[in-house]
């Protein structure tokens, strides 16, 4: 019976706050029976260690999720990296075949030396994009990760806070217990500066600015690099491509 009562204080008193990750939705709280009101304070200590257990459990879900965060961000970092450069691997390939064709079609040497400075003139070109995407992706990873980093420190300073918050309210509890204070109104004051508490942990992460838009002007601006790349890209293969067939011409 003892064990029961035990745990309707727990529900009572904290029961709102053990959320994972401190997504600390707003509940009805229970209405604690009058005989928990009136022996709040010999209850109140055998309460504390699981009270503490359910904190450490809640920091723990909340580094599990910043973890798998960055461990998301790694894998969509590693799998853009890969299908990069299986498009770049493959764009080389396609291009010596076709460069290959017309080495075998070349009958001067003037015609050979002019495909030597084409394939030049390329690599040069594939090189340049190549930097510019680099550093396009590079830079967004950064900001990205910043970004996260950013509002996971300010998630948990919050939390931070939450909890000591929690802590002064149940300690002043303890000490109202043994100042002899009526233990309905202790519990009364533990459970508005509970509510207190959980209220101003919402409002501070309600206050967080929003990841969202600034991923998406973060992405704006990588995709629109990317796009300059490649329009520079093509700007100079289509100079090689005249040069080359002009020599052709030519000769």
């Amino acid at each position: 019976m003892r064990t029961i009562k035990n745990f309707s204080l727990i529900l009572a008193t904290l029961g709102f706050i053990l959320t994972p990750a401190l997504g600390l939705a707003r509940e009805d709280k229970p209405t604690a029976p009058a005989s928990d009101a009136k022996n709040f304070c010999t209850r109140i200590a055998n309460v504390t260690g699981e009270v503490n257990s359910k904190l450490v459990k809640v920091d723990q879900d909340r580094g599990s999720k910043r973890t798998e965060v960055f461990n998301q961000l790694k894998e969509r970092k590693e799998s853009r990296v890969k299908q990069v450069q299986e498009k770049r691997d493959q764009a080389k390939a396609d291009l010596d075949e076709r460069l290959s064709d017309l080495e075998s079609d070349a009958l001067t040497e003037a015609q050979l030396s002019a495909l030597a400075a084409f394939r030049a003139a390329v690599a040069a070109a594939q090189e340049v994009r190549k930097a510019a995407v680099d550093k396009a992706m590079a830079d967004f990873r950064t900001s990205q990760e910043s970004l996260v980093t950013k509002r996971q420190d300010a998630i948990k300073a919050n939390a931070t806070t939450f909890k000591a918050d929690v802590a002064a309210a149940m300690a002043k509890a303890k000490t109202d217990c043994a100042a002899s204070v009526d233990p309905a109104t202790v519990r009364r004051t533990l459970m508005s500066a509970q509510q207190a508490a959980k209220d101003k942990f919402q409002q501070a992460n309600k206050d967080l600015d929003k990841l969202g838009g600034q991923i998406k002007n973060l992405t704006q601006t990588r995709n629109q690099a990317v796009r300059d790349a490649n329009q520079a890209f093509k700007a100079a293969l289509e100079t090689a491509r005249q040069n080359l067939k002009a020599a052709f011409a030519q000769s």
